[in-house]
């Protein structure tokens, strides 16, 4: 967390996003209290953007004690963004799931971010506590959908119409995603997904008939810098210069 902030102050990030597993796995792991506020603090002291953590299993499923862990994540990271409220506007306009708080959702240049509790484990009642997760899940991403519309050219006083969307979470749930198909396909958008789980990169289209769509891995914060995205506009000169090939 702490050597990612010099590329973030010197590459002009406007926020960031980290997808989980902030802790190391196993049922060894140290999920105490103390370890949760250590990384919280690491992001308010030095951080200069605001920052939204999603759960990974190593921070909540593969603690000792499950239930313990989770009390410490949501203490620390249920709504870390307001930290930097009075430095940019972008924390008054984040959204949070009121039955799922981890779950968030923001309008930001145009372009509609979303990030929900993927992680693809339950500590406890696995069948029960995964399906009503995974519902409330889609419940979320429908509902924040439902209240924005397409426009390749939104203003900058613009805060319904997006030109793509962004999504975020811990497991790569393909499943979920396919899902959600139609309510994202209804804006005819560009969708892009990044999740952390299996710590390496790799970039592509899962579905041969969703061609507007991009799953992305990132690599572990241990061999890799942040990963920097770039969100062009519809411009001339945003069309000079096309994305490079993700698949």
């Amino acid at each position: 967390a702490v050597d990612a902030v010099p590329y973030l102050d010197n590459e002009g990030a406007q926020f960031a996003v980290h997808v989980g597993d902030i802790m190391k796995g196993g049922r060894q792991a140290d999920c105490s209290k103390f370890r949760y506020e250590l990384i919280e603090n690491m992001y308010k002291e030095h951080c200069p953007v605001p920052s939204f953590m999603l759960p990974g299993d190593n921070d909540w499923v593969d603690c000792p004690n499950p239930a313990e862990g989770w009390a410490n994540w949501m203490d620390s990271f249920g709504s870390m963004e307001v930290h930097w409220d009075g430095t940019t506007t972008l924390p008054s306009r984040v959204q949070r799931q009121p039955q799922r708080k981890e779950n968030f959702a923001f309008h930001h240049g145009g372009v509609l971010f979303i990030g929900a509790n993927l992680v693809s484990a339950e500590p406890y009642d696995v069948n029960a506590n995964y399906r009503a997760r995974m519902n409330e899940n889609r419940a979320w991403v429908q509902q924040v959908l439902r209240r924005y519309q397409f426009n390749p050219n939104p203003s900058a006083s613009d805060d319904v119409s997006i030109r793509a969307i962004f999504a975020f979470g811990h497991n790569r749930q393909t499943q979920f995603w396919r899902s959600v198909q139609d309510d994202i396909e209804e804006h005819d958008v560009p969708f892009v997904y990044f999740h952390g789980n299996g710590h390496s990169w790799y970039a592509e289209r899962p579905f041969s008939d969703w061609n507007n769509m991009w799953i992305s891995q990132v690599d572990m914060g241990g061999i890799a810098p942040p990963i920097k995205v770039t969100i062009q506009g519809t411009t001339e000169i945003a069309r000079q210069y096309p994305p490079r090939k993700m698949s």
